[in-house]
C-alpha cells in the first residue's frame, strides 16, 4: 500500500510538472526552430527548462513503473 501512494504521488507530480513545462512553451514560442525535434523542445531548450523537463519525465516514468509493478503484484 505504501508503494502504490509514493508511486502515486510520484506519477501525479510528473503530469503536472510536464503539463506546466509543455503550458510555458507553448505561451513562449521561438521565431527560429529545426524540424527534427520540433518547435517545442527547441523552445524547451532555448529557455533552459531541459533539465525540469528531463526530471519531471523521469518522475512521471518511475511513478508509473512503481504503479505498474505494484499492480502486477496483486
Amino acid at each position: 500500500m505504501k508503494k502504490t501512494i509514493i508511486g502515486g504521488f510520484l506519477f501525479l507530480g510528473g503530469v503536472i510538472g510536464t503539463s506546466t513545462i509543455l503550458a510555458v512553451a507553448a505561451i513562449n514560442p521561438i521565431d527560429a526552430w529545426v524540424t527534427p525535434p520540433g518547435r517545442c523542445i527547441c523552445s524547451i531548450l532555448s529557455s533552459g527548462l531541459w533539465l525540469p523537463a528531463i526530471i519531471f519525465l523521469l518522475t512521471l516514468v518511475l511513478g508509473t513503473v512503481i504503479l505498474g509493478c505494484e499492480y502486477k503484484k496483486k
